[in-house]
This record gives structure tokens, sequence and C-alpha cells, in this order.
């Protein structure tokens, strides 16, 4: 094992200077580990204090909290010329725009009393713009290795004298993960650890400062792949929703004028006989062969119904396809573990400055579901976002997410 230095020192550093996440983009982390040895030696004062009030020091300190409920300084509806005026992406090295204009003006749309023939015009529109902007936030790192000091996987942890159980089996965790490099591991193991914090406040008891800053550093190296993420699941669902409402009313247009014209050739197969015998006489074709005018009818009538057969086929089908691709989509957002899921206060990746606000999004999202989809599963045969996330995770979406998207 390599011989480990006394204090281990992570360099982090970014070409751009504006404002981003506080424990990711600091200049230095220094951690004394003869420090560390003493602190786990002995028992913190402030653990042991039982006459002081506790207060937990959590991982996330100096990044925002979550609103009390959602909110935005955007406001209005679509038009043209804000379409074509959209900031999107990173623009250059200091400007990056996450989707909180976009997503609270299409909403804004969707719901207001506009003729859906002008909503569709803009949401195409709409569509076109964002579906193949890059939604990276490029911070002009080539490798992490060039920040993050690798003898840092050497740490032998009883060298670090982690008593806690718990804390080895976490520590071991995320030293495999820092070595690895895996998002796929990160996620996993995030999956089994949704809002660990709040299991430390319960049982009244601080961060190991070794596991903590382990932790930390493995949530900083993958901490822009969860803003590209939000924002493009934010994007996917949009457009899914676009697709989605437009195929609804081109389906209901199209099945709707078939409609009609059985019914106006029914009315003219009553038409015929309400005619005078005579008329109806006078008008029979010379040839015995030929068809009644009313038998003529009948044919076209059941052609017809044959073709709104199939057509109404055609159109399930095809909205089941665009119910499943933004179920999955939703499914993907509405999951704890793409979101901080730290604690209560700690719940959504907001970014304001960044114009990322993932709180409201989900409070967007859900309402469509609630809205719009509920019944949809039952007539198409899915399964819903929650029923495919499980028990436990939904369990927590309702715990700590649904009180905070809640107007």
């Amino acid at each position: 094992m390599h011989k480990l230095k006394k204090n281990i020192k992570i360099l982090l550093f970014f070409k751009l200077t504006w404002i981003l996440p506080v424990f990711l983009f600091v200049s230095c982390f220094k951690i004394d580990i003869n420090s560390i040895h003493s602190q786990n030696k002995g028992k913190l004062k402030s653990n042991t204090d039982k006459l002081k009030p506790f207060v937990f020091e959590t991982i996330m300190k100096g990044l925002p909290k979550n609103q009390a409920k959602p909110s935005t300084k955007f406001s209005g509806i679509l038009d043209q010329s804000k379409i074509e005026e959209l900031k999107i992406g990173q623009t250059d090295e200091k400007d990056y725009f996450g989707l909180e204009e976009i997503l609270v003006q299409f909403f804004n749309t969707y719901y207001s009393d506009m003729d859906f023939s002008q909503k569709k015009v803009l949401f195409l529109s709409l569509k076109e713009k964002i579906k193949n902007i890059d939604l990276t936030l490029d911070l002009g790192a080539n490798d992490d290795g060039q920040y993050f000091d690798e003898n840092l996987g050497l740490i032998n942890i009883t060298d670090l004298n982690i008593n806690n159980l718990d804390d080895q089996k976490f520590y071991e965790e995320q030293i495999n993960i820092y070595k690895s490099k895996s998002l796929d591991e990160f996620l996993k193991n995030k999956e089994k650890h949704l809002f660990i914090e709040e299991k430390l406040i319960a049982e009244k008891r601080q961060w190991n400062p070794v596991v903590k800053l382990i932790f930390h550093i493995n949530i900083a190296r993958f901490y822009l792949y969860f803003i590209k993420l939000s924002q493009e699941l934010t994007r996917n669902i949009i457009i899914s929703i676009i697709d989605f409402a437009i195929k609804l009313d081109d389906s209901k247009k199209e099945e709707s004028k078939i409609s009609q014209q059985i019914n106006e050739l029914f009315e003219q197969k009553e038409n015929l006989k309400i005619k005078p015998e005579k008329e109806q006489e006078e008008n029979k074709p010379a040839k015995s062969d030929s068809p009644k005018p009313s038998q003529k009818i009948d044919q076209e009538i059941q052609a017809l119904k044959e073709k709104l057969k199939t057509v109404k086929e055609n159109n399930f089908l095809t909205l089941k396809s665009l119910v499943k691709e933004m179920n999955q989509f939703l499914k993907e957002f509405f999951d704890p573990k793409i979101h901080y899921s730290m604690n209560s206060e700690y719940v959504f990746q907001n970014e304001p400055q960044l114009y990322i606000n993932n709180q409201l999004a989900y409070g967007k999202f859900f309402q469509f579901f609630t809205e719009n989809l509920k019944d949809k599963y039952d007539e198409f045969g899915i399964d819903s976002p929650f029923s495919i996330m499980g028990k436990d995770k939904t369990n927590l979406v309702k715990k700590y997410f649904l009180p905070l998207i809640k107007d």
C-alpha cells in the first residue's frame, strides 16, 4: 500500500468564474488526516453534549435549499418572436440557460384558452428550437484525474479509525465508486441510500469527516451529469407532451370527420325513406340489376365504418406508443435518485442562476400526469411511473417531494 500523505489536497480548477455550486467549485479541499484521527478517536463535543441542541451539518451546505413551494420569476405564454429569441444551453464560456423559462411559458400556453391550431404552430416551432440543443454544462475540464488526488482511494479504512459499521460499509462503497469513476455504480449506490441524511438526523449523528469527504468528492464528480440529465429529461418530456397533444387532436379530428361523413350518409338514407313513392319510382334505374340508392348508401356507410375502425386502431397504437415514451421520461424524472434526495431541505437540485428549477418542473409534470395521463394508463394497458418505480420510492415521493410542489 502506498504511503499515506498527512495532508490530502484535492484541487478543483475551473475555467469559469461565474456562480456555481459551492461544495463543487471551490479552489481547494484540504483535509488533515491527523486531525481526522483525533476526531475519530475521541467523541465530538457537539455530539456528546446533551445539553446543547443537535444541529446537523449537512453535506449540501452552501447550495440552494428547496423553496417552500415552486416559484419562478418567469411568466407569460409563447409567441413566435419569443421562441426565436430563446437562449438555451451554454451560449458561451460564462452563460448557461436551463429550461425554466421554456417550462413556464410552455405550460402557460398549454393551459391557455388559445385555439389549439395556434398552439400547434407554436409547439412545433418550440420543438424544432429545442430538440437538438446540447444541454451539457462544459467547464473545460478534460479529465477528473487532474483535479482529484488518486491516492485518496488508497486510504486504509482501519487507519482512519472509522468505528461505526454503517460508516465503514458506506465508506468502502464510496471508495470503490471513486476508483471506478462509474456513474452507473454511483447511481446504484445512491438508490440504496436515498435521503441518507434523514437517517443521520434521526440518530442525532454527524457525518464522519472522512466518509463525508469521499462522498463529497463522488457527488462533485457527477454533479454536472445531473444538471445535464434533468434538463434533457425536461426537454424530452416537453417534446413528448407536444407530440401527444398534437396527435390526440389530429386523431380526434380525423375520426370526427369520418364519423360526420357516416352521419351524413345516414341522413341521406332517411331522406330517401320519406320521399313520395312516385318520385322514387321515377328515379328508379332502368336496369333491374343496378343497386337501389339506399343499397348504395349502405355500401358507402359500411366502407366508412371499416375505415373508421382502422383509423381508430392505428391512432390507438400511435397514441399508446407516445404515452409509453412519455411515461419512461416521467418515470426517470419522478425517480428520487436523479434529484438531491439528501434530506427534507435538499430534495431538488435547483440552480437559479443557471435557470434550472427542477422543483417547478416536478410540479408541472406531476400536474400534467394527474390531469391528463392517469386515465390513459388503463386505456392503453400501461403501468404508471409510480407503479414501475415501486412502493418504497413512491413513499419517498409522497413524503418528501409532493409537499414541495403544491402551489
